[in-house]
Parts: structure tokens; sequence; C-alpha cells
């Protein structure tokens, strides 16, 4: 969420908030690690030029507790991670910008013991990745802007991981056969931003699918295999967003997400030390949905809050401990700040709350339970405009 400083000096009888427009949809669509899925268009607001630097840091823990093959136990993932980000955009006419954003946009990193009780069916479940995106916009009218960008994705870290021999039973058990692999991939994103009235906006923009082929190795203690690989598919994701002026220091954003889940519906494990491995997903096309608003204190203090709510993508029968994959809630508040003249810093705090019910069999083996997911979450940045 970017500051709202520049809507101080909004009328609401001009036309010329199409600058205003774009600081209040940066504003709004992404609760944290927001270049992620940024809008190309929104790029026309910069003056001269823009360097924001982020970091989003996480603090999880996920838990499940209930059954596996038929012994009862619970287990926890602590995990703390950080998810920088950033961009450097230069105006390079009246009617162009260019720009290049760094964001970590998928990111999973659940990994419990090795020799938990439910290790047969997850003990890491990791994706980890790094999106390089050159961007441009064009002011094609007073009221509409174009952008369109390249997608340039380093899948650097993906694991899937499990015990071939479930905790209790036999020497080897708690050794887990560890799948890892890595790959580059290319993708788009294209968008645009118009003025419906000087106090109402409107924003559209595309992400297309990413297939990653992945490739890596599988190990299970001194066996390896060099020739494991894996498709990993990234979803196209399309974003409406419209905003409302509510006054010249208040506005209010309204944004959904429809992401294409169900590209995903197998992931085959090829060439692990023990063959393949076919894991069904049958994920399911979802919309989510987020509320938000800034409000301009003073000249130099700006408040925000939202909330955020991401429907289920996968049935119960599939959903494993290690991507428990549910409805999630997602409050956050957060305040900006303004250093400097065109210097301005912001900090968000937001929760993740997932209740995810799991009830999956697979190859005969059955994991009945209930898996928490809570994650806290504190975004920084700083922007500059100079």
């Amino acid at each position: 969420m970017k500051k709202l400083a520049k809507l101080t000096a909004l009328s609401l009888s001009s036309v010329i908030s199409f600058a205003a427009f774009n600081s209040a949809y940066a504003t709004s669509y992404q609760i944290f690690a927001d270049l992620n899925f940024a809008n190309p268009a929104s790029l026309n607001t910069v003056k001269n030029g823009e360097l924001i630097i982020g970091n989003a840091t996480l603090f999880s823990r996920t838990h499940f507790s209930g059954s596996a093959l038929g012994v009862n136990g619970s287990t926890t993932s602590y995990n703390n991670d950080a998810l920088p980000y950033g961009r450097i955009a230069m105006r390079v006419s009246p009617k162009f910008v260019i720009g290049f954003d760094i964001t970590e946009p998928y990111y999973t990193n659940i990994t419990y013991p090795n020799n938990n009780f439910a290790n047969a069916f997850a003990t890491a479940t990791v994706l980890r990745d790094v999106n390089y995106s050159p961007k441009i916009s064009y002011q094609a009218t007073e009221r509409l802007a174009l952008g369109a960008g390249l997608d340039f994705n380093n899948l650097y870290n993906g694991q899937l991981s499990f015990a071939l021999i479930p905790a209790g039973h036999g020497a080897a058990a708690g050794v887990p056969l560890i799948n890892k692999a890595d790959s580059w991939a290319t993708g788009w994103d294209v968008g645009l931003s118009y003025v419906l009235t000087p106090a109402t906006f409107l924003n559209f923009a595309y992400y297309s699918l990413i297939v990653q082929h992945a490739k890596g190795e599988s190990d299970f203690g001194a066996a390896v295999n060099n020739g494991f690989s894996a498709d990993v598919k990234l979803p196209a994701t399309w974003i409406v967003n419209g905003i409302q002026m509510l006054s010249p220091v208040w506005a209010l954003s309204g944004t959904i997400r429809y992401t294409q889940w169900n590209t995903v519906r197998f992931t085959v494990l090829q060439n692990t030390v023990v063959g393949n491995v076919t894991v069904p997903d049958h994920f399911y096309n979802n919309a989510s949905y987020e509320l938000a608003t800034h409000y301009q204190i003073n000249q130099k203090w700006g408040a925000l809050a939202a909330i955020d709510y991401e429907p289920n993508v996968q049935p119960t029968y599939t959903r494993n401990i290690g991507l428990p994959t549910y409805n999630r809630y997602i409050p956050a508040i957060g305040a900006d700040y303004e250093l400097t003249k065109g210097l301005k810093a912001k900090l968000i705090y937001a929760h993740v709350f997932v209740k995810a019910p799991i009830n999956l069999t697979a190859a005969g083996a059955h994991l009945l339970g209930t898996e928490r997911i809570n994650v806290d979450v504190l975004d920084f940045s700083l922007n500059y405009d100079f």
C-alpha cells in the first residue's frame, strides 16, 4: 500500500486527478509485498523518477493435529522469512514512463521435523521465487493510461519432500525423500487505468500463466538422482479495482482478484530416487476480495487499514499438510510518514488466519485432522520521488 500524500491537494471538482488515482490504486490492492501484481499502467503517476525499497518479514506458525496412518499426534512448522521488493521508474517523455520491479510473488515455506508423526505425507514444502519485471506505461488520453510488462521469474527453490518410511517404522524412519529443483520462466502483464469521474477511478491488470520446467535432484540418504524434474505452474491472475474518493484526504478502495488455479491439476515428480510420483492437487479457480482505506491525517502522517479474504482453492480430499490451501482472512493496519520532501516511510502490520480441514487418502494411507496457520507480517518500505 503506497501513501496518498498527493491526495491532500486533490480537488474533487477538477479533472486533473489521474495522478491522484494511481497513488490511491497502488496503495490499495496489495496488503504486503505491495508491488506484486502491480498495475503497469500506474507507472504514469511518476513525475520524474521513483525509487521504492521494501521488505515484508513473515513470522509463521503452521500446526497440524489429527491422525496419520492410524497414529494420533501433532506437529508444528515454525518459519521466519524475509521477502524484499523494490522498484525504480523514470519518466522518459510527457506520455511514457518506464520502470523495473523486483518482487517475490509466490511464497510457500512449511517445514516439519523429519521424524514428525505425519512425515509420510510431508516434511518440507517450499516455493521461493524472484520476479524481475521491466514495465512501460503510456498516457493514451487525459483519462486513460495503458501499461505492459514482462515477468522473468526465477524459481530458485522448489522443494517437495516426505518420508518413504514413516516415523516409528524402522531404522530409516524419519529420513525424507528430498526433491529439490529450480528454473527460469517468462510471463507478461498488461493493465489500464481510467478516470471515470474526478473522484472515481477504475483499474484493470492481467498477469499471464508462467510454467516453470524445474530441474534438480532427488535424494534419499546416500541415494541420489540428478535427473529429477517437475513442472510448476504459476497461475494467471486478473485484477479489477475501483477507488472512490470520499473527500480530498480519504480514499476507499475495493479489489477483486480472479486466479486461474485450475491449471494445477497434478504435480508430477519425475525421476525421483523411487521413480515417478504423481501428487493430485485438483485446484479450482477462485476470486479473492479486498477492501482498503487510507486517510491523510495531515501533511506528514497517513493511516491505512484493509481486510482481505481469499477463499479455498482445493477440495478437502486432496489437501495435504504441506500445502493447506483453505480460506484465508487477512486484516491489516498501517501508517505512513513523510521523512523529508520526496522521501516517505511506510509500516504495515498484517495477520493471516487459516483453519484448514484435512481428510486425505493417498496410496491407501489416510491423513485426518485440522491445520491452523497463523502468520504475522511486518512490511516496511521507503519511497523516494526524485
